[in-house]
């Protein structure tokens, strides 16, 4: 009994991708159909001008091609929202390490043989952060309709997994070079080992949140194993 709740769960759960296959197919293609309408209306209008508009039809012609160019890298992607935040999110984590970077160097700077580490560290730091910048983006850009079908991006959630266990040991080489230096600069190197471990936090956060998805053959794969 088991093994046939198993299969025709199975079976529904195929029904419900390709199904959902169609459907996509079916927007894509309309989508495809409006843009294409779209430009011949506009090349049909520019007919009625003299000569000279050619170049106006030149610039239709490419901005169709563009258009439809622009649906076909999208295709995987449909129904995507949410580009605004990942970048955004990217960008914050840019940001927010780059600030600490600059004003670690500048500590670095100071303080000649013994801040070398603190530069090695801060270069390390700045270097590992358009990584994690380029795997945000690529979690975020995922279509709802994959997540869906198929889960989250967790090969670049592992890559932001690791970077988590990078930045930690950054973070305790910091602590341990913050006691060589004079009492000024202990205080503003902290001040950073503050935003760096607030910022750690931020992506542990992004991981947990996009691992706690829901996906159709997680789901079949959960009741076929249990």
């Amino acid at each position: 009994m088991k093994k046939q709740n198993s299969i025709l769960v199975l079976c529904v759960a195929v029904a419900l991708f390709f199904f959902a296959s169609n459907v996509l197919a079916k927007e894509d293609e309309s989508r495809v159909r409006e843009v294409e309408a779209l430009g011949q209306v506009r090349l049909d209008d520019d007919s009625d001008t003299d000569d000279t508009d050619d170049l106006d039809e030149l610039e239709v012609e490419i901005e169709l091609e563009d258009l439809e160019d622009e649906l076909d890298d999208d295709s995987d992607d449909s129904n995507e929202d949410g580009d605004d935040d990942s970048k955004g999110r990217g960008e914050e984590h840019r940001s927010e390490v780059a600030e600490a970077v600059e004003k670690l160097l500048y500590i670095a700077d100071r303080n000649g043989g013994i801040g070398e580490e603190i530069r090695k560290i801060a270069r390390e730091q700045a270097s590992s952060s358009d990584d994690v910048v380029e795997a945000i983006e690529k979690v975020e850009k995922r279509s709802k309709f994959k997540i869906f079908l198929i889960g989250t991006d967790y090969k670049n959630l592992g890559a932001i997994r690791s970077e988590l266990v990078e930045m930690e040991a950054r973070i305790a080489g910091l602590g341990r070079e913050v006691e060589k230096l004079i009492p000024f600069e202990q205080e503003t190197v902290r001040a950073e080992i503050v935003a760096l471990e607030t910022e750690r936090e931020r992506l542990q956060k992004f991981i947990e949140d996009n691992e706690d998805s829901f996906s159709l053959f997680g789901w079949v794969a959960r009741l076929l194993t249990n």
